[in-house]
């Protein structure tokens, strides 16, 4: 919320293909950004269930957000940013960007975690306070925590 966001804005998913990517580029589209969502995958958003897909993209094409599959970031210059095709590695300059997003990577928040430790008679770790994952691995963690007490 406090970055100077120029424009036009590239944002690139580092190959997570999820929600955080989508989530980001819909974000700065609603502040009347020009977007253009950068992803590895097949396509954007390959790892969300196919069933948000079809309401996604119409966010997407409501908010003008480009969508660029198969492509990884190779180099961010003066106002453009380079792409290599992930199969063929060819590369292609897209001029005209004010600002490179870098969606990609989560560290995990184990805040509470640790300020609670030794002040409480039991405490587990679940989720991503261990490491930032999908919320099957949160659920199942809780859920064995929960047993376990």
């Amino acid at each position: 919320g406090s970055a100077a966001v120029g424009e036009r804005v590239i944002v690139v998913d580092g190959g997570e293909n999820f929600w955080p990517q989508c989530s980001t580029a819909e974000a700065l589209a609603a502040r009347g950004k020009r977007v253009e969502l950068l992803s590895p995958g097949m396509w954007v958003g390959a790892e969300i269930n196919s069933g948000f897909i079809p309401l996604l993209y119409r966010r997407f094409r409501e908010g003008g957000i480009r969508l660029t599959p198969q492509v990884r970031l190779a180099a961010v210059e003066d106002g453009a940013v380079v792409v290599a095709d992930v199969f063929t590695g060819e590369r292609r300059r897209i001029d005209g960007v004010d600002t490179v997003v870098l969606a990609m990577g989560s560290v995990a928040d184990d805040g509470l975690y640790h300020a609670l430790k030794g002040r409480v008679a039991e405490l587990h770790a679940v989720g991503d306070c261990v490491a930032p994952r999908r919320l099957d691995a949160a659920v199942r963690e809780g859920f064995l925590a929960g047993q376990a007490i």
